[in-house]
């Protein structure tokens, strides 16, 4: 692990070549306030890049950081930028985060500051690192923000009187503002990539960019260096010509226009339909779009015209065209050929030539064919059944 001295040295270079404040943090791996703490200190000492040969490791640390005072340097820090993010959460209070604070320190054979000592530090943090909100402005048909609402809906079962949950989709253009929402019984990665597919296509083009959050349905992780998609997902982007750029962790002004989107669905579509009672989902869907419907042809505010006048005058146009055939989602899965050239998968058993007896298999199922390859090579292709559990499949399409 790098040395704070040695993690000094570094920011103090990159600063000298231009490198922007995110970028360091990002390259030396901390965080931001720690390069512009670097970066006040050097200023204030007038210490640049390059370094005089004369300062070492042992000079640097004491002019960077000198020795605290006694009365603090026992005290455990306090990690301001994790309580301003927790503060953000709901039913989250300075009392609670002081507790766990507290706990961690005396684990760590540290001595916790007082409560009041601990909020009188942190709003003088706060102070000195002022929250800066950087105004974009969006190219037409280049991002959609996609989401999930935070409020539910219900569906009545008829046959049951159980009320289901369903939970609404939001894909938002940010550059027309333009809406499209969806419920679902789920929350999965079935029901993540159709919301896609159908806003995609209620826009009438996709965009080369979009914004998902960090849900496990889309991004497997997301870290500084690495960047893993889900499969299902990444080869949906891919047959629409899309590239997932996730927000990062805990920071919703990175897909502000989606954040925006969801809370109009939330206060003028959801709580407009709280007190009907729906008896299907698409019958609740049905209703849904013409809230949204609403919403979008609705005069702006604040600039001319409507989101579906923006989208149909000047987006569309931007959007990339959708591929010839809307995207299918695939089911994968490995098996072995059984002694009677037949493979089981979704519980049926589908029909394999005889020559690849014992070998393994790939399998790729649409809701309407079944695929089998083997190394590369495409063996056969079925009709996708949904007979009885234990069915044999022997016509090929």
């Amino acid at each position: 692990m790098i040395s704070p001295v040695g993690r000094a040295r570094e920011i103090l270079r990159l600063t000298a070549l231009g490198i922007s404040q995110r970028g360091i943090a990002g390259s030396v791996g901390c965080s931001k306030t720690t390069v512009q703490e670097v970066q006040r200190k050097a200023a204030a000492l007038r210490i640049g890049w390059p370094l005089p040969d004369e300062m070492g490791d042992e000079a640097l640390r004491a002019r960077l950081y000198p020795p605290q005072d006694r009365s603090d340097a026992t005290k455990a820090e306090i990690d301001h930028e994790w309580v301003q993010r927790e503060m953000g959460r709901r039913g989250v209070t300075m009392t609670l985060l002081w507790n766990e604070y507290a706990e961690r320190a005396v684990l760590a054979g540290r001595t916790p500051y007082m409560y009041s000592s601990f909020c009188h530090r942190h709003q003088r943090w706060v102070d000195a690192n002022p929250e800066v909100a950087m105004h974009i402005e969006w190219r037409p048909g280049e991002w959609c923000q996609v989401d999930w609402c935070g409020d539910t809906m219900r569906v009545c079962d008829p046959d049951t009187g159980e009320l289901l949950k369903a939970y609404v989709f939001v894909a938002d253009l940010p550059f027309s503002a333009y809406i499209y929402a969806e419920a679902f019984y789920r929350m999965d990665e079935r029901a993540w990539v159709e919301g896609h597919v159908h806003a995609f296509a209620d826009f009438g083009g996709s965009t080369p960019l979009v914004a998902p959050d960090n849900l496990k349905a889309g991004v497997t992780r997301n870290t500084i260096d690495r960047l893993i998609v889900n499969e299902q997902y990444r080869r949906m982007l891919e047959h629409y010509g899309c590239a997932a750029v996730p927000t990062r962790v805990r920071r919703p002004r990175d897909k502000g226009g989606v954040e925006g989107a969801v809370l109009i669905v939330e206060r003028q579509a959801i709580a407009a339909l709280r007190d009907r009672t729906f008896m299907s989902l698409p019958e609740l869907n049905q209703a849904l779009w013409e809230r949204v419907d609403e919403i979008n042809s609705r005069p702006f505010q604040k600039r001319e015209g409507s989101r579906d006048s923006v989208l149909s005058g000047q987006e569309r146009a931007c959007l990339q065209p959708l591929p010839p055939t809307p995207y299918e989602l695939v089911d994968r899965d490995t098996a072995t050929v059984s002694f009677d050239y037949h493979v089981r998968f979704d519980g049926r058993y589908y029909s394999v030539p005889f020559t690849h007896v014992r070998r393994d298999v790939e399998v790729a199922a649409t809701r309407s064919v079944v695929t089998i390859s083997c190394d590369g090579e495409r063996l056969c292709q079925h009709a996708r059944s949904y007979a009885p559990r234990g069915t044999y499949v022997l016509t090929l399409i």
